[in-house]
């Protein structure tokens, strides 16, 4: 019939359309080439690691989108769904995209349009409220990147679909063929020895602090110097060290974590 043609049905093509991870894909990209913008052109933090600040996280960018604990602190809850919008490096961004794009389009099949974004969002939360507990006694800490969003979309596709083989690229080179169901215990894994052994295990211990004060040899009343001291060319300079070994730099701000 008439109707069934594609040139007589109303509304726009599904074909057509532009598929949910591809506009995730490009708002990804479009925050990315600000973050650049922000700091090639207007000196900002564009919370690169290439920053010559020296301080990331601590300008506009990381005061209003980067998920803290001081963030939320203060009453910036949207940091729990911001924060997956900036990322730290090109590779950063480029790791991301393959996880979204490869693992996206399969769960997109399976969830629709609508579908797909409401996990996205629900993904990014729950990995934003998981790393916002497990943060609680540092507010310096903070946390950027699309991962948790991506990490869901294959978790659910693991749940749904594990006994369907799937290809991946071991290296982006090797291809190899596996079950979901074995990939989504490799990143639970994964997951629970980075939380055991970076997180929550013992810390590094800071360097043992050095002397305020050097000691230095003194002249008797007549001239010479005392039994046991020594004679050094330059005594003048021992205040000078003495301030220098007292006066410290104030500590960087953390930077974020990327994911």
């Amino acid at each position: 019939m008439l109707s069934d043609r594609p040139y007589m049905r109303s509304g726009p093509d599904p074909r057509r359309q532009i598929p949910m991870v591809g506009w995730l894909l490009i708002v990804n990209a479009g925050v990315f080439l600000l973050q650049n913008l922000l700091q090639l052109f207007f000196g900002m933090d564009g919370l690169l690691r290439s920053a010559a600040t020296g301080r990331p996280g601590g300008g506009f960018l990381g005061q209003w989108f980067v998920l803290s604990i001081d963030n939320l602190a203060n009453g910036k809850v949207w940091t729990l769904l911001t924060y997956s919008l900036l990322h730290g490096s090109l590779f950063h961004l480029l790791a991301n995209f393959l996880l979204l794009f490869f693992v996206g389009r399969m769960v997109e099949q399976l969830v629709g349009r609508q579908g797909l974004l409401r996990l996205y969002l629900l993904a990014v939360l729950g990995g934003g409220l998981l790393w916002s507990l497990v943060h609680l006694g540092d507010p310096r800490a903070m946390v950027i990147g699309a991962s948790g969003g991506a990490i869901g979309f294959l978790i659910y596709f693991c749940l749904k679909r594990p006994n369907e083989p799937i290809t991946l690229l071991l290296f982006f080179v090797l291809p190899v063929t596996v079950l979901p169901k074995w990939v989504g215990w490799a990143v639970l894994a994964i997951g629970v020895f980075g939380l055991a052994f970076s997180e929550l295990g013992p810390q590094p211990t800071a360097s043992p602090t050095p002397p305020t004060s050097e000691a230095w040899p003194q002249p008797s009343s007549s001239g010479a110097t005392s039994p046991g001291s020594a004679t050094f060319p330059c005594p003048a300079s021992a205040p000078r060290r003495a301030r220098a070994g007292r006066e410290r730099p104030p500590p960087r701000a953390a930077a974020p974590a990327t994911g």
